[in-house]
């Protein structure tokens, strides 16, 4: 059940690319795989700053979820979501080793940590 859930959530946004939150929150699990998750209390806008060694990329995508999820955001942004999220997951491949992946992958409780 776990591994099914695990894959619903990456196929999500490929499925429906016009939700931004289907997108992010397929990135959200890809860091909480690798044992990224957020902390308790921890604000997005924090949580994207403390990444920024693993993805520069993930600030401007927070910056822009937030955005859209409060009404602010235009079609542009919507967009944008879709090739930021792109960026991160290049920006996460470059960053962490192949093996730390594979494990993350592996795990069938990442998306569990998601916040």
């Amino acid at each position: 059940v776990a591994y099914s859930i695990k894959f619903w959530r990456v196929l999500a946004p490929v499925l429906k690319p016009s939700e931004h939150l289907r997108a992010f929150v397929s990135v959200l699990d890809r860091f909480s795989d690798l044992g990224h998750a957020r902390e308790y209390g921890e604000t997005r806008e924090r949580y994207a700053e403390r990444l920024t060694e693993l993805s520069p990329s993930f600030v401007l995508l927070t910056e822009t979820h937030l955005r859209l999820s409060l009404g602010h955001g235009g079609e542009d942004d919507t967009l944008a979501v879709v090739e930021l999220c792109g960026l991160v997951r290049d920006e996460l491949n470059a960053a962490v080793p192949f093996y730390l992946r594979m494990i993350g992958w592996i795990n069938p409780w990442g998306w569990w940590f998601t916040r």
